[in-house]
């Protein structure tokens, strides 16, 4: 079950008067000697205290991307050592009868600080 699947509208409350962050990430690379052989390492990194702790609109966001990633359909931009991302859901499709979203991607963005 997915965020937009499962999602009941109770279950990721914000305190009163706080609006939805989103969830952010750094990136990072590194580059170490190992066995033998230098190798390079990039990521994203969550940034908990500044990304949303959980509501409706981000509440399954980090399952959806594993999901995404695991299935090849989580494209990365090249990442910037330093740099902030943020994740969000985009084009979504509505099933034509029921008018429920069936289907959508997460898109990867660079946010400027």
């Amino acid at each position: 079950m997915n965020f937009i699947e499962g999602l009941k509208e109770s279950e990721f409350e914000l305190p009163e008067g706080e609006k939805c962050r989103g969830l952010f990430f750094r990136g990072y690379h590194s580059t170490y000697y190992q066995d033998g052989k230098f190798e390079r390492k990039e990521g994203i990194r969550l940034l908990k205290k500044m990304s949303c702790p959980g509501c409706k609109n981000c509440g399954y966001l980090l399952d959806d991307v594993q999901d995404f990633i695991y299935g090849g359909g989580l494209i990365f931009p090249e990442i910037k050592h330093g740099a902030l991302y943020s994740i969000h859901y985009t084009n979504f499709s509505k099933d034509w009868e029921s008018g429920i979203v069936d289907d959508y991607d997460l898109e990867i963005y660079e946010v400027k600080e």
